[in-house]
């Protein structure tokens, strides 16, 4: 082999070493912006029932300034909720569920420029209620069952090769 030869070879084994080194490096530094932590207050909690402290899931939690909201998270199988405000300020913490009463915080002051807030958020019952109805049936034969179904969709049951389920054949079933 040729020192020329060599050198060639030695060289480009520095340069795959040093591209290597570089990806490596690049790739460190992008892993690390996006696994450190940012700087912001981060406010947590868990939601739950008033009655029976049981979590509520599926709770939309939204952090407000001035009645806009600048955060939002829904509520997990434990009923924790995380939200990360963009800045120390005064804010308003609001949970929204159907079934519970709306619910807002008084004004929270976050003040730390890094900060872990911590704010449990206690829902009040509101059943809906809904006005009643009356259910009312009446018996048909297997003949006019067969015709009111041509006439709703244009073919006889039987050419669809089934056969309608009558109100005795599922008292008979059960």
């Amino acid at each position: 082999m040729s020192y020329a030869t060599f050198r060639r070879s030695w060289l480009s084994s520095r340069l795959g070493l040093a591209r290597s080194v570089r990806a490596v490096w690049i790739t460190c530094v992008v892993v690390a912006s996006y696994a450190a932590p940012s700087a912001a207050q981060l406010l947590g909690g868990r939601v739950s029932d008033e009655r029976d402290d049981r979590p509520i899931s599926g709770v939309l939690v939204r952090l407000l300034v001035d009645g806009d909201p600048v955060a939002i998270s829904i509520s997990d199988s434990t009923g924790g909720y995380r939200l990360e405000a963009p800045n120390p300020g005064t804010y308003h913490v609001e949970a929204v569920r159907l079934g519970y009463r709306d619910f807002e915080t008084p004004l929270l002051e976050l003040s730390n420029e890094v900060g872990v807030y911590e704010a449990d958020l206690l829902l009040q019952p509101a059943p809906i209620e809904l006005p009643g109805f009356t259910v009312e049936t009446e018996r048909l034969t297997e003949r006019e069952v067969n015709r009111r179904l041509r006439l709703l969709a244009g073919v006889a049951p039987a050419s669809l090769r089934v056969r309608p389920i009558l109100s005795d054949q599922l008292i008979d079933h059960a």
